[in-house]
Parts: structure tokens; sequence; C-alpha cells
């Protein structure tokens, strides 16, 4: 784009006018090359670069159409411009007009003012054209160039600068203007509500809808020609609606807060005349709907339920609670100190009114102390029961007789020693007076202590001699019990000694002739290999003789015969059932010797053969052994622990199976149970980390379900000793274990699982070995309690 512009002055005549230079000619100047106006340059290190002399522009780049001067013709340019510095190329239309004059008019008028003057008048020009930003400064020129005041500024660069601070400064101007204008109509608006406030037509409830209607039809001006728009002035009115809100809340909790000051002192005058553990809400509050001088104080008037009862809860409850707390803390030390006195005034009744010894029963006892007043006292305190207070002093002298009871019987025990022929233990416990007159003629110093003339029921000596008696009678109740509960071993082992002498016993005939006829002697029939027991005689003593040389018969005769003292026909009876016993036992033997000489069956397994080769004392019973083993090898395949940190907690390891896992339930595995019946089972919960066995005992009648119940309280309540027993069985199981992977670190895998098998095992023998024993015991108490009525 050409930098000369063509313009025309107020004659109408042509110019021309330079946007760059700000210059002015009658002719279109030819356009100057850019080599005329751009000159290169070179930098300290040697980089050239380029200016343009009459813009003041420098670039890297080389200016289009620039050529560099030759040698000659800067020389020559330097040389005219030495010899004619002053001399100016002009065109004939100059020459012509330079030689006409030219009358300026009023132009010139300002060249003499000052700079400042010139400033201002040119800023007054601008202003009173009402000049803006839609102005280029082009169209000024063209406006105001036949202005004087255009030319009070002979600069045309400074024209340009003070044209662009005028547009500053009045942008600067108007948007003051406008801040102030949207300033002034808030003012207004605020106070056209301010009056229409005091007026009534405003409240805190007022709708904005509401409001404008009203502003409409009093065609109010101040809205009518409001600079600011509907949504601004609805939003000035919700503030100020809100602000009245505020203001009325505020002296609402003003009042309120005065009103509960004064309530609060009045409420401590009401409270110091009246009793305060009896002050109640509901008293409190209808006493103060009463009162007189509440209801004449118009502070209280604002006061809702609520809020007296606020000021109950923090004012008066505290007082109540403290006041309660103190008399109940009071009644704790009075009722300690009662029910310690009431404990030691019973212990001194029993001590001193009563004859109490090991034996004594509490029920036996009761009636002769129900009715003191020291064990009426006691009943309902806290602490010891009389119950427990009565044991504690039987423990005691159960204690003490204990030692007595030991050093009696170590003294028959060295008695017995040193007379071993001529003692028998049951003659002397068979009469209180038996024992009492051998203990006086063992002369021994451990028994000095004793009164051996006091034989009264409540006396030591009466006391010690029914427990010996006690002891004794169930010492042969357990003899019998394991005398008929090893029957069958010792059949077997007489058996084996009938097998091994079979030729020497003339007792026992082997044929093979059904149709035989013998009664005297025990025929066993052979028939294809077989041996089955045809006949068997009673005829104990005829085998009492042939047997003297059997060790196991003469053994088991010896015992029962000590046992069964009193009863000799219990006694024969053992004895033939062991006898017919064995005989069916020697024949199995036969056949078992008859198998072996011929071929296996093809339906003989080694297993079988196995179970008839292992001792019947030996292994478990054929129905209990493919449960433990389906029980050893489960927990065995179940029991591959690893360490893992807990999901939940940090730095924790928990057992798994103990922990709700509804949150990972991956890390719990399928749960196994194996049932021998319904009543017999056990219950195999594996986990990444943990195993927890659950064991369900056999329990065949309502005396196993008491002994199972007393024997797993005995065993949890000392579950820290067994390591992984659970204190807790888990519901429907009796007892239960929890093996960890700390456990299997600590501990070999296979004794655990041994450990488990023969708890098994063993609790099964104990539990029946239980139930023999008390059955024995419950004889023993039955004979004595029919013996009076004999």
């Amino acid at each position: 784009m050409s930098t000369w512009q063509e313009a025309q002055d107020d004659q109408g005549r042509v110019y021309f006018y330079n946007v760059v230079t700000h210059e002015t000619s009658w002719e279109k100047p030819a356009e100057s090359l850019p080599s005329g106006v751009w000159k290169a340059y070179k930098t300290e290190d040697g980089r050239e670069y380029y200016h343009n002399e009459a813009t003041g522009e420098t670039t890297w780049d080389k200016p289009e159409g620039f050529e560099e001067k030759k040698e000659e013709d800067v020389n020559r340019d330097e040389e005219s411009v030495d010899t004619e510095p002053n001399q100016e190329t002009l065109s004939e239309r100059d020459i012509e007009l330079a030689k006409e004059e030219v009358d300026t008019g009023d132009l010139e008028k300002y060249s003499g003012v000052s700079e400042e003057e010139a400033h201002k008048l040119f800023n007054d020009m601008l202003e009173s054209a009402k000049v803006d930003s839609t102005w280029s400064f082009e169209k000024v020129i063209q406006t105001f160039v036949r202005n004087p005041a255009y030319w009070a500024v002979s600069d045309p660069s400074k024209r340009k600068q003070l044209y662009d601070e005028y547009l500053v400064n009045k942008l600067k101007s108007e948007s003051l203007n406008k801040t102030q204008a949207i300033e002034r109509a808030r003012s207004n608006f605020i106070s056209v509500l301010d009056s229409y406030k005091k007026d009534g037509k405003l409240h805190r409830y007022t709708r904005w809808k509401s409001l404008k209607n009203t502003l409409i039809e009093e065609d109010n001006p101040i809205f009518k020609l409001s600079v600011l728009k509907d949504s601004q002035l609805k939003k000035i009115f919700t503030e100020y609606v809100d602000n009245l809100v505020k203001d009325k809340e505020l002296k609402l909790q003003q009042k309120k807060n005065e009103a509960l000051t004064e309530l609060e002192t009045y409420l401590k005058q009401v409270i110091l005349n009246q009793d305060i553990k009896t002050l109640t809400w509901e008293k409190l509050y209808d006493q103060l709907l009463n009162d007189s001088r509440f209801k004449a104080n118009k502070h209280f008037a604002i006061l809702k339920k609520h809020d007296i009862l606020e000021l109950y809860m923090s004012e008066v409850y505290p007082k109540v609670k403290e006041s309660i707390k103190e008399q109940l803390v009071k009644a704790q030390k009075v009722n300690y100190r009662a029910d310690r006195k009431a404990r030691e005034a019973f212990k001194q009744l029993l001590i001193t009114k009563l004859k109490i010894n090991a034996g004594s029963l509490f029920e036996d006892l009761l009636p002769q102390f129900e009715d003191e007043d020291a064990f009426i006292e006691i009943c309902g305190r806290n602490g010891s029961t009389p119950l427990e207070l009565f044991w504690d002093i039987v423990d005691e002298k159960s204690q003490v007789l204990k030692v007595k009871k030991d050093l009696i019987e170590a003294a028959l025990h060295d008695y017995r020693a040193a007379n071993s022929d001529t003692f028998d233990y049951e003659k002397v416990l068979s009469s209180l007076a038996s024992f009492v007159e051998t203990l006086t003629q063992l002369q021994d110093d451990r028994l000095k202590a004793f009164d051996l003339g006091d034989t009264s029921d409540e006396g030591e000596i009466s006391v010690i001699y029914k427990q010996l008696v006690r002891e004794q009678s169930l010492q042969m109740q357990r003899a019998r019990a394991k005398i008929e509960g090893s029957i069958n071993q010792n059949a077997h082992d007489l058996a084996v000694w009938l097998d091994q002498n079979l030729d020497k016993i003339s007792l026992i005939l082997i044929t093979d002739d059904e149709k035989s006829e013998i009664t005297d002697k025990t025929v066993i029939l052979k028939k294809d290999s077989t041996y089955t027991v045809k006949s068997h005689p009673d005829q104990l003593e005829s085998w009492m003789e042939t047997l003297q040389e059997a060790p196991i018969f003469n053994k088991i005769s010896k015992t029962s015969s000590k046992v069964y003292k009193d009863t000799p026909e219990e006694r024969n009876f053992i004895l033939k059932k062991l006898l017919k016993e064995s005989v069916h036992s020697l024949a199995a033997l036969l056949n078992e010797k008859s198998s072996k000489k011929r071929p296996a069956t093809e339906y003989e397994t080694s297993e079988a053969k196995k179970a008839r080769a292992e001792p019947e004392n030996r292994r478990p019973s054929q129905s209990l052994k493919p449960y433990l083993t389906a029980v050893r090898t489960s927990l065995t395949a179940a029991i591959c622990l690893e360490d893992f940190s807990s999901q939940l907690v940090e730095r924790h390891n928990r057992p798994e199976i103990e922990v709700d896992n509804s949150h990972n339930p991956e890390l719990i595995l399928n749960p196994v149970t194996i049932c021998r019946n319904e009543n017999e089972r056990i219950l195999i919960e594996p986990s990444i980390n943990s195993v927890r066995v659950s064991i369900k005992i056999k329990q065949a009648d309502e005396i196993e379900q008491i002994l199972v119940h007393q024997f797993t309280r005995f065993l949890t309540q000392r579950a820290e000793n067994f390591f992984i027993l659970r204190r807790v069985p888990i519901k429907g199981y009796d007892i239960s274990f929890l093996i960890t992977n700390f456990h299997t670190e600590q501990m070999l895998k296979d004794k655990l699982v041994d450990f488990i098998i023969e708890f098994m095992e063993e609790v099964d023998k104990e539990i029946s070995e239980m139930k023999l024993f008390l059955n024995a015991r419950a004889r023993v108490i039955a004979e004595s309690y029919l013996t009076p009525f004999d």
C-alpha cells in the first residue's frame, strides 16, 4: 500500500499526505524504493541488519527491492552531498507553486503559543467535535485540517500522540461516569425501598412481583428511568429483604437471650426453695406456667417450651444429676460397709453355731439357720452369697481333712507293708469300730493329733472313715467295670493260649460228626475247614482245674475273687462269660489258620488281611476307622497355610476364617463336613492362613450330654494350655480348634493332625469311662439308700 494518500482542501484542491512521515505535497511524489529508505549496517560481530530512516524500523531480513549501492555510486553520492548540501531536486509543478504566494489565512493564528497551550487547544478542538474511538486519525486530519487549533501543534507525530491520549482519557472518563451512574441508581432505589418500608408498603415477607406492580402503578420515576435492568433491581430488592429478615431474627434472638438470662436468675431462686432431688422437668414447667411473676414478665412471652427445656437441661438438670450421683455414691459406700458386715456376721454364724465338716451339705444345715437374722440380712446383697461362704468353710475343712486322711492312709500303708500276711484292708474298713481299733493298734506318731475316741458322725475319724469307704467302693466299681469291659480282650488272649495248648485240654473236642451227642465237653464242629462251636456245657469248676496253668485265666480268677468277694455269683458269671467268649474266639482262630492255608479269594482285599492281623486292642473299631481316615485325609489337605496380611487393617495378620470376609470371599475355601451319624460329625473350614475344626461328640442319651458338656467346658476353660483350642465352640458343635500359619511354623503338621485324631479317639473312651463310673457310683448310692428298707 502506498504511503502517500490523496486528500482535498476546503477549496476542493487535491493534495497528497504521507501517512508515515505526515508530509504534504501538491503533486504525488514518486514512490521511493526501499533502497532509498533502507540502509544496511553491521554489528560488532559482523552480522548485517537493515534500518529504515523514515519509519525507524529495524530488521535482520533484507527488505524487498533493496539493492546495495556500488562503491562508485556511494562515493558519487557522498561527493554530491558534500558539494551541494542544500540543493534539492524539485519538480516543475513545485517550482511553479513555490513562486506563487500562498495565503495561509488564520491557519497560523496560534503559531506563537506555548507548547502547553497548543496541546490544550488541540484537545479542546477534539472535545468540541465530540471525537470518540470511532474516529480514525485520517478522519481527524480531514476534518480539522483548516482549523487553526489543528496547526497549533506543528509536529505531526505529536498530533497523533495527543489524539491517542485523548481517546484513552475519554474512555476512562466514560467508564467512571457509568460506574457512578450505577451506584447512584442503586442508592436511589434503596431510598425508595426505605420510604416504602417506612410507609408500610414493604415488609420482610413482601415479594418482588408485588413491589414491582406497586412501582408501576405509582409511576415511580426512579424505577421508570433507572439505568439498571429489572434483574439488577430484583437482586437489590432480595438483598434488602434478606437484611430485613436478618435484622428481625437478630432482634428476636437478643430479646430471647435477655429473657433467658432473666429466667436463669429466676430458676436459681426457685431451685433454692425446693428439693432438687424431686424437681422434674414436668413439675418445673407446670410451676412456671402457674407462677404470677412468670406471667407478668413480658420478656418471658417470647420464650417457647423448648427454650425453657434447653435452659433446664443446661442449668437445672446437671445439678439434679450431680445430686443423684452424690447420693448414689453415698448409698454405695453405705451398702458396701453393710454388705461386708453382713458377710462377717454370717461367717461367725456358720463357725460358732453350726458344726460343719468336709462332708456337710448346705441343704442339710439350712433348716438350722434359715430363721437367723444374719442369714436374712445377707440374702440379696452384693458380693459372696450364703452358699459361697458356706462352701468356703467346707473347702477349708476339706483341705484340713485331706491332710489328715493322707496321714492315716500313709500309716495304714506302712502297716500293711510290714504285715502283708495278716493285714486285710477290706476287713479294716468293714466297720467304724474295726477302723478305730486298727488305728489304735498302729501306735504311729502321725496319729497322735487325732481324737480316736470321738466316733460321732460329725467327728474327724468318722468323716475320714466314710471317705475311705467311699473311695474303696469306687475303686471296686472301677475294677468291676474294667473286668467287664476287658472280657473280649481277655477272651482273645485265653483263646490264643488254648490254641497253643489244645492237645492238653481234655474239655474241648474237635469233631466233624454233626450227630455227636457228647454233653460233658465243649464240642467244636469242623465242616469244610470251617470251625463252629456246637455246644459249651456249664462246667466252671472243671475248667478252673484244667486252666490252672493258664496265666491269663489265673489272673482274672484272682482279680474277680477279690472284686466280687461279697457277690460270688457275679464272679462265677464273669468267669463263665469269659470261658464262653474264649471258646468262640478259639473257633475264630482255627478258622483264620484254615483260611491261611488256602489261597485268598478274589474279593478278599489286602486291607481285610491287615485288619485281621492287627490286634483288636491296637486299632479303633471297624466302624470308627473309616471315619477317622476320612478326617485325617481331609485335615491334612486343608492344613496348607501361608502368611497373609490383613486386607482391612494395616500391619495386622489375623486368621481370615475368623474375620467377616464379605469384602473378599476368595480368601475362604469350601468347608468340609464329615458325618459318622447324625450325632457325630466334624466340620473343617479352611482359609488362606487358618483352619477351623469343629467336632460334634457322640451323645446317645441325656447322661452323655451332661458329661460331654462338663468335659468340654473343663477343656475350654484351659484353652491357653492347648494353644489351638478355641474358648467358644462354633454353634452346633461341642468343641472347636483354630490352627493358623503361626502354629504350622512352630509345630509339625503331622503332629497337629495326630493330636486331633487322637483327641477324637480318646474323647469317646473318656466319656464311656465316665459314664461307667457314674453308673457304678449311682449303684452304690442306690444300694446305700435302699439298705434301711431291707
